[in-house]
């Protein structure tokens, strides 16, 4: 009897692991072709894909739930299908924010991919030059943030010039607060 249960158990466990894993690699890839459909693309990119990880949890769970209902199966509960939902989430959010993200903000990034395609030594000026005359210039990087700042309303434009909005300024108490709780440096805060 003892063996029975446990045979039960584990197969209750198994189909657990099966249900979570495939919801999760389900929704992983509805969420990357929702990304890379041209959907809200006037959207600053993190908010973009934020918001589309969002409705793509969304979609997933009301589809898990609707098919739950309509076909009256016992084999995962309404808890199981907001596990699937947080997890997918979760875990989306993460990569999407230490990748994409990255690769689409991140200095360090650009340094490394610059080094890689032109294979070969630098010093720390050349390297200074290239971002300047690349990063900078070229690939217009202020320009991009300054439209990424006044679409997310912490900053406006005002003729020539820009200022810090109020949003802007609570955005930045918020990383001060953040930089102190995790001791991080504060120079790029200006704090």
């Amino acid at each position: 009897m003892e063996t029975l249960e446990k045979s039960i158990g584990m197969k209750k466990v198994l189909r657990f692991v099966v249900f979570h894993v495939a919801c999760f690699i389900a929704g992983t890839a509805l969420f990357i072709l929702v990304f890379r459909a041209p959907v809200i693309t006037h959207v600053v990119f993190f908010y973009r894909g934020v918001v589309l990880l969002g409705a793509t949890t969304v979609f997933i769970v009301c589809v898990l739930a609707g098919w739950k209902h309509w076909s009256n199966t016992a084999l995962y509960t309404i808890r199981d299908i907001l596990v699937a939902g947080v997890v997918l989430f979760c875990i989306n959010l993460v990569v999407f924010t230490h990748l994409p993200v990255t690769a689409d903000r991140s200095m360090t990034v650009f340094f490394l991919g610059y080094m890689a395609k032109h294979d070969r030594a630098f010093t720390s000026d050349q390297l200074r030059q290239a971002f300047v005359e690349t990063y900078v210039n070229r690939n217009n990087a202020l320009e991009k943030r300054f439209h990424e700042q006044e679409q997310s309303g912490t900053i406006e434009q005002i003729g020539d010039t820009f200022t810090i909005t109020k949003r802007g300024m609570l955005l930045m108490r918020l990383y001060g607060w953040a930089a102190t709780l995790f001791g991080v440096d504060k120079k790029n805060l200006s704090l």
